[in-house]
């Protein structure tokens, strides 16, 4: 099974991901992607590619309407 936590969070989006993530030593990320933006956050969201570019670890990203 997996450790899960939720927090709440003031800042910009990505950022504070990392920074969490790296605080608290995560192995990964999962996260889910709305993809609202142009042609490149149409494929994952600017937030989940912002995420991407700064994190050390591995990303797993998620279609929030399927189920798996």
């Amino acid at each position: 099974g997996f450790n899960v936590h939720s927090r709440v969070l003031y800042g910009k989006p990505s950022d504070e991901i990392v920074k969490l993530a790296e605080a608290e030593a995560s192995d990964f990320i999962a996260m889910t992607t709305h993809a609202r933006g142009g042609l490149a956050e149409w494929v994952m969201g600017s937030v989940a590619q912002a995420v991407l570019h700064e994190i050390t670890i591995p990303v797993i990203f998620l279609n929030p309407g399927r189920t798996y």
